[in-house]
């Protein structure tokens, strides 16, 4: 077993040192800016593990209600105003083969992502839509924000919870974290965050109501007028003729 203390992260794997090192060192640039753009705070470092194997990593899934699964991480929310915890698979080619070299930006990726649902959700259960709950955190963690690629779907949807937890999911995290750029581009950043804190934090969220109140308009005309938006910058790259 190895490991790593940071200023901002422990990283604990039994896995080689340089891994360690590798996670480390991403999460100690991601966790400070991802707390300032949450307007959170932190009274700990982040715990990060990395299992040894896809295998184990798998064990990790479904077997606790306070975890958020996504592709290649989790996060365990932590308990009674305690921390969350990531869990980060290396082993995404299913060969366990560690990712590293010219895959850094997915795990940078991945590491910012889970920050994010670490720092923000509550340890109870969240009610909120699953793509404010993915789309916030895919958003931050710098990927999608409004980008047109020709592995998305020309026309996007707002996913809902099956869509988001498909097999077949990427397009779906893309558009959730889409739309959520359109949000904080029109409305404003704080804006969009203070709807996410309320969303989270409500039992049984009416997000309709709370949407009209933070944003003036109802979630249709805003999810129409981001199609509207993304469809024009589809006219305008040549992406699927």
């Amino acid at each position: 077993m190895k490991f790593s203390v940071g200023t901002q992260a422990i990283v604990v794997g039994d896995v080689d040192q340089a891994s360690i090192d590798s996670i480390a060192a991403i999460a100690e640039n991601a966790v400070p800016a991802t707390l300032a753009l949450a307007n959170a705070r932190a009274d700990h470092p982040l715990l990060i593990l990395l299992p040894r194997s896809s295998a184990e990593y798998s064990r990790w899934q479904g077997v606790n209600p306070q975890v958020t699964v996504d592709s290649g991480a989790m996060t365990v929310r932590g308990l009674s105003g305690k921390p969350g915890w990531i869990v980060v698979n290396q082993m995404l080619d299913g060969n366990d083969t560690l990712i590293t070299g010219a895959e850094t930006p997915l795990i940078s990726d991945i590491i910012y992502h889970e920050t994010f649902h670490a720092v923000t959700l509550p340890s109870k259960w969240v009610y909120a839509p699953a793509w404010v709950i993915e789309g916030y955190a895919v958003w931050t963690s710098g990927h999608s924000a409004q980008v047109v690629s020709s592995m998305h779907p020309k026309n996007p949807v707002l996913p809902t919870y099956a869509q988001i937890h498909s097999a077949d999911n990427a397009p779906y995290y893309y558009d959730a974290g889409s739309f959520v750029g359109y949000l904080q581009y029109v409305y404003s950043w704080q804006t969009a965050l203070v709807f996410y804190q309320d969303a989270i934090a409500q039992n049984t969220p009416d997000v309709d109501a709370l949407f009209n109140k933070h944003f003036g308009v109802s979630l249709p005309v805003a999810v129409a007028a981001w199609k509207r938006n993304y469809a024009h910058q589809v006219a305008n790259v040549d992406l699927y003729t």
